[in-house]
């Protein structure tokens, strides 16, 4: 707010500050915020009015932003990653190359399992879990990297892993698509064209909230 307002533009009160009492004015962004959930279109708001009203505010945003990842989450689980450099029927325009890496740590203990795992001729289920997460980190970045870009598909996906760290302490899992824009998206489905232009407006609501609930 300007340094010249002397008075609070929501309530009136003097803005002051002193060892004894201070009231002083939120900040644009709290005033954003109040204004947006409260569906007012105030100038200003200052800590005597403001404060509950903020905190309420606050709850409020913050309830919406977990229920929206969630929903974009579940989304944008929907964008197909084919192998396929091809897809019979599909109608596409090439958009540009997606990649993404994964490292995990394997840790100590797992690393006996595997060997046990090994000597007993089955595969270790604690070192495939690890390399499991890994991959669906790499599924989740292709997928954001393929969105971001105005893409609603990957295809021609290869994946490749390699142990890092000389004595298996490390695996890392590589994935390279090709992020396409489908122009017949009911290969897909009838719904996905549909669930993608949901996706964008609840990505473009999270772009819009999430500055405003940074506390300083």
């Amino acid at each position: 707010m300007p340094d010249e307002v002397s008075v609070c533009p929501n309530c009136g009160t003097k803005i002051k500050s002193s060892l004894l009492s201070s009231v002083v004015l939120y900040t644009d962004r709290v005033t954003t915020l109040i204004n947006e959930y409260t569906k007012q279109s105030k100038d200003g708001y200052c800590t005597k009015c403001g404060e509950k009203i903020y905190q309420e505010s606050m709850a409020s945003a913050l309830q919406e932003l977990a229920t929206i990842t969630k929903e974009v989450n579940q989304l944008i689980d929907l964008i197909p990653i084919i192998s396929l450099q091809a897809p019979a029927g599909w109608d596409y325009k090439v958009i540009r190359m997606v990649t993404a890496q994964s490292t995990m740590g394997t840790g100590f203990l797992t690393e006996i399992s595997s060997s046990f795992s090994d000597l007993l001729g089955n595969q270790s289920s604690a070192y495939n879990e690890k390399i499991k997460v890994a991959e669906t980190n790499c599924f989740n970045q292709l997928r954001a990297l393929a969105i971001n870009h105005d893409a609603n598909a990957i295809i021609g996906t290869d994946i490749d892993y390699a142990e890092m760290g000389g004595g298996k302490n490390m695996v890392m899992v590589s994935m390279a698509g090709t992020a396409i824009k489908l122009k017949n998206s009911e290969v897909i489905s009838d719904e996905f064209e549909q669930c993608m232009d949901e996706l964008t407006t609840k990505r473009k609501r999270l772009a819009y909230l999430k500055p405003l609930t940074v506390q300083a």
